[in-house]
């Protein structure tokens, strides 16, 4: 069994006696994506899942998401979701007005639509391109 991880980080290969099973390995990683699954396809069609039995040489394909996260922001007081209100529409839902955080998790190469709205005195200046950090609370992703 072969690992072709897409960009990602190299994971050795698995020999399997016909009819064994393949031992899950660890998620590669991918600066700037999230690991979201193995494929037994190169279109990323069709899941693979660990401990079934396998018996015929296999390559498997990471699949990778791009965590998107935005932020309403007043560049004149520098308080995070004090600015205006915007939405995002993206291929799995249409966006809805809001302030604060917004994140999501997005299949890479998808199209995105970000719209923003003037509100509560703000003025709309432009949107800018940050570096989302996670944080980890007691073990949990906390942002």
């Amino acid at each position: 069994m072969t690992f072709e991880t897409n960009g990602g980080s190299e994971i050795a290969v698995q020999y399997v006696v016909p009819g064994g099973k393949a031992t899950e390995p660890d998620a590669p990683s991918k600066e700037g994506y999230k690991f979201v699954g193995w494929y037994k396809d190169e279109a990323l069609t069709e899941n693979f899942t660990f401990g079934m039995a396998v018996n015929e040489d296999i390559t498997l394909y990471a699949k990778w998401g791009v965590l998107l996260g935005v932020n309403s922001y007043d560049a004149t007081n520098e308080k995070e979701s004090a600015g205006g209100m915007f939405s995002i529409t993206n291929p799995y839902m249409e966006g809805e007005p809001s302030y604060g955080w917004e994140f999501m998790m997005l299949d890479s190469g998808d199209s995105i639509k970000l719209e923003a709205f003037n509100d509560k005195g703000n003025k709309f200046v432009g949107w800018y391109e940050g570096k989302l950090v996670d944080i980890y609370k007691e073990g949990e992703l906390y942002s």
